[in-house]
């Protein structure tokens, strides 16, 4: 059984990407005939995709019973591990756009009014934000 939770940025993060890939393949089917758009096009379609793909899978945020860890970083690793305990607020932040899809960012606090860490464009906010306050109020010496 999985002892943790495991969540990646949201791909609505990459729209303008997505809309290059459409804009691409709209016209690599218009101009079928041209031999050019076909062995260009095709490839920089793949290559788009699977960047958004690597970009995606490189923000992690993992919910464990004790500690919180944002991690991020393709090539170059960044990891921030926070405790519960020292977790002193919790803020997320929505536009209009971002409460329509379900994605925001989640400001957390440690200390007084010292920022940790922002875990930016992740799908489902409220239930991460939901999911460590669970944590932080459960007492720490306890084990279920």
């Amino acid at each position: 059984m999985k002892e943790y939770e495991d969540y990646h940025s949201s791909r609505l993060k990459y729209t303008l990407l997505y809309l290059l890939i459409i804009i691409i393949a709209s016209f690599s089917f218009l101009y079928r005939d041209n031999r050019y758009f076909l062995y260009t096009g095709l490839p920089l379609i793949f290559l788009l995709l699977l960047i958004i793909e690597i970009k995606v899978h490189s923000n992690h945020l993992i919910i464990k019973d004790q500690e919180l860890i944002n991690q991020s970083g393709i090539l170059s690793k960044k990891r921030i591990v926070i405790n519960y305990s020292n977790i002193t607020n919790l803020t997320i932040n929505q536009s209009f756009i971002q409460r329509i899809f379900g994605i925001g960012d989640l400001h957390v606090y440690a200390g007084r009014d010292v920022r940790e860490t922002v875990i930016k464009n992740f799908s489902n906010i409220n239930k991460i934000h939901d999911s460590i306050v669970k944590k932080i109020r459960v007492p720490q010496n306890i084990k279920g």
